[in-house]
């Protein structure tokens, strides 16, 4: 080997060396934190979210009384008379399932129903009109007695 070669070698065996010591320091050091002052105030905590708990669900409906019970079965009857188109009997029928259960909105349009085959347009549109209250807060119902309405309106002008 040269001197010229020898002087190489070495210089790159120390070049090394020293790259190795300084990559061996460089792991083994902790990493440095730095913190930087800001001039905003620490944030205040956040409160916490608490989800509401769901309501508990409506108590069921009472049983109905026992003149609920019978006023059910005459408004059945009333309305079945009405498909046998028995307008006359289904509102003797429904009267009396009337006078048992004043509250039961199907006797009012089924009674609206009757007076209206009857084509007694003002009576059909008076039971229509009790039904729709008893069944303000039933939108399948208020359907129905819509389209009574409707056909009462359209028979009675």
């Amino acid at each position: 080997m040269t001197s010229r070669t020898a002087f190489i070698t070495n210089s790159l065996r120390c070049a090394l060396a020293a790259l190795m010591a300084a990559l061996l320091l460089a792991a083994c050091q902790k990493p440095m934190v730095v913190y930087t002052p800001t001039d905003r105030p620490a944030a205040p905590p956040r409160p916490e979210i608490r989800v509401p708990e769901p309501p508990p669900p409506p108590p069921p409906p009472p049983p109905p009384t026992p003149h609920q019970a019978a006023a059910r079965q005459l408004t059945e009857e009333g309305r079945k008379l009405l498909g046998a188109d028995r307008a006359d009997d289904a509102i003797t029928v429904l009267e009396r399932a009337l006078s048992l259960d004043a509250e039961n909105g199907r006797n009012y349009y089924f009674l609206g129903e009757a007076w209206l085959r009857k084509q007694n347009f003002e009576q059909a549109r008076e039971f229509n009109r009790l039904a729709e209250l008893y069944f303000r807060d039933n939108p399948e119902w208020l359907r129905s007695v819509a389209r009574q309405r409707g056909r009462i309106d359209a028979g009675g002008k």
